[in-house]
């Protein structure tokens, strides 16, 4: 049982229950009062119906996406803080980034307008997930889940992020709340200062692990696992400050990999080039 069919049942089992409850308090249908009649009907006759409508209210795109029972918002100012706080927040969920495609997980994209960018005008973000038949379906705030349409028009030039998700990863229907709290996020500088700030001379950032080291001048540097630099890190009377070298920007945040999405009729037609990048990698052949 899939994600949808699991989290309607629930709601309907629930549905079901608070109808007998309410039969118990006010009798059979014939027997109760006009009033309580008519509530009954719309809130609780039709299981099915019910459940169906608390579906759609309790999830929006990124509840679904993620197959979570949340309601999910932007809580950061940057892309980079946001992906940052979903990553902390949610095991199951990683960067796809330069790394292969898993036979347990699946493909969700994601856009994100950033706020300051934008100076706080035109706010928004969205979900879309990707089946293993390649249809896209996305949910719109509290309507139905439907075939993906297309990003919005005001997504134009936002940067695209590619997630793989753990199937099955069975952390949806624990919390009970409306709207999720997500873990703080940091940027890629931010997490540099925590890092030196913590006498830690290794951290982690959007999947990839670094190190911190210095060179003969005894400039502090941020190399990757294959020692080579990624950033230096200057330090002046305001405190420090994080400079990626230009070429690295795209592999420090990580957000897509190789193989970029291309969906027509709400199809990721190029599907069989990500499974196909996984297949390679097994091989042991360089995808970057």
């Amino acid at each position: 049982m899939g994600f949808e069919e699991e989290f309607f049942e629930i709601l309907k089992q629930s549905a079901i229950k608070r109808r007998d409850g309410f039969i118990a308090k006010y009798g059979t249908e014939e027997e109760m009062k006009p009033g309580d009649r008519s509530f009954y009907r719309i809130n609780y006759k039709d299981t099915t119906r019910v459940a169906v409508r608390r579906f759609n209210d309790k999830i929006n795109c990124g509840g679904y996406a993620l197959e979570i029972d949340e309601r999910m918002y932007p809580n950061e100012s940057t892309l980079s803080r946001y992906v940052s706080s979903i990553l902390n927040t949610f095991d199951f969920v990683r960067l796809l980034g330069d790394e292969p495609l898993k036979d347990d997980e699946y493909l969700v994209f994601y856009r994100f307008i950033d706020y300051e960018k934008n100076n706080g005008i035109n706010r928004g973000h969205h979900f879309i997930k990707v089946g293993d038949d390649g249809l896209v379906i996305e949910k719109n705030g509290y309507g139905q889940a439907r075939i993906f349409e297309g990003w919005h028009r005001r997504y134009d030039g936002s940067p695209e992020v590619a997630f793989a998700v753990k199937k099955d990863h069975n952390h949806y229907f624990k919390s009970g709340n409306e709207v999720i709290e997500l873990a703080e996020g940091l940027d890629f500088s931010e997490t540099v200062s925590k890092s030196i700030e913590e006498k830690c001379n290794l951290f982690s950032y959007h999947g990839h692990n670094y190190r911190l080291k210095k060179n003969k001048e005894g400039k502090i540097l941020i190399v990757d696992d294959n020692d080579n630099k990624v950033a230096d890190v200057q330090s002046n009377d305001e405190g420090i400050s994080v400079r990626v070298d230009d070429d690295k920007i795209d592999y420090v945040e990580n957000l897509t990999g190789p193989v970029k999405p291309i969906i027509q009729n709400g199809r990721l037609i190029n599907l069989r080039d990500f499974r196909a990048k996984r297949a390679k990698s097994e091989k042991g052949e360089n995808n970057r």
